[in-house]
């Protein structure tokens, strides 16, 4: 598809970055301790933004915008992707991390939170 997009002229993607699906299942206790070293963003699932990768090894010059959604069911203050964060601090961890992650990515120039 991206080839097909470029073939146009479009040089961005916004792409969305659901938060639960990069950082582990656990609880805010568990977090705060970093237990199993859950605050270490290298050990999440980064399987999703692979193609960051991919299409930088194309020669594209493809600009991403990333934004992230959501909120971990397990920090939500009602237990849905879609509450607020019950911990603003552990959620400032999570979104530093991410941020982290994205900075070996040349092509990722925007992050909307």
């Amino acid at each position: 598809m991206v080839p097909r997009i470029m073939a146009q002229g479009f040089t961005v993607e916004r792409y969305p970055m659901e938060i639960h699906n990069f950082v582990p299942y656990t609880s805010v206790s568990n977090f705060k301790k970093n237990v199993n070293n859950v605050q270490d963003g290298t050990t999440w699932n980064w399987d999703n933004v692979y193609h960051l990768s991919k299409y930088a090894i194309m020669g594209s010059n493809k600009t991403f915008m990333m934004n992230f959604a959501y909120t971990p069911i397990w920090l939500s203050v009602d237990g849905t992707k879609t509450g607020l964060p019950s911990d603003w601090g552990v959620w400032t961890s999570i979104i530093t991390q991410m941020c982290n992650h994205l900075k070996m990515y040349a092509s990722v120039k925007f992050i909307e939170i």
